[in-house]
């Protein structure tokens, strides 16, 4: 005895295929964006750092001119210290520029130290006569922050 003949459901076919094709498309961005957070690194974190330094930089009491922005760091308000490390001409005039918003900024350069008060705007700190084609910066301000706080430098 034999039963009655399956029905075949044409649609359960394409919905299966479906499923089947909407799995493998969700597997493959699943490996795509573990591959790009993987080769990111730390890059990733520094894109979400904000910009609190102007691409150039007028410093009346400062500097003569304008000088435009080689190299920044920024850190998070509850951080208290920074440090570069830059590769520049020797021989080449550089402006370090400190923003913070409370307290004091010390930055110190090869052994040479200079403070500033912080005032919530990106303010000169240092001139420096590059005599080494690599300098060393570290930055360290008295007080906890308000909102970002970091240390720039101008050319």
């Amino acid at each position: 005895m034999t039963g009655p003949a399956p029905v075949i459901d044409p649609a359960r076919a394409v919905r299966r295929i479906a499923v089947a094709v909407l799995l493998a498309v969700a597997v493959a961005a699943g490996l795509a964006l573990a591959l790009g957070l993987h080769h990111a690194g730390p890059r990733a974190v520094a894109d979400r750092t904000p910009s609190i330094f102007p691409a150039t930089l007028t410093d009346g009491g400062f500097l003569q001119g304008q000088a435009r922005l080689v190299s920044a760091r920024a850190r998070p308000a509850t951080t208290r210290a920074v440090a570069i490390d830059l590769t520049v001409p020797i021989g080449s005039t550089v402006y370090l520029v400190g923003r913070c918003d409370a307290g004091r900024l010390k930055l110190v350069v090869e052994g040479t130290r200079s403070d500033g008060v912080c005032s919530g705007r990106p303010s000169g700190v240092m001139a420096l006569k590059v005599t080494r084609r690599s300098i060393h910066i570290s930055a360290i301000v008295s007080a906890t922050q308000r909102s970002w706080w970091g240390v720039a430098i101008y050319r």
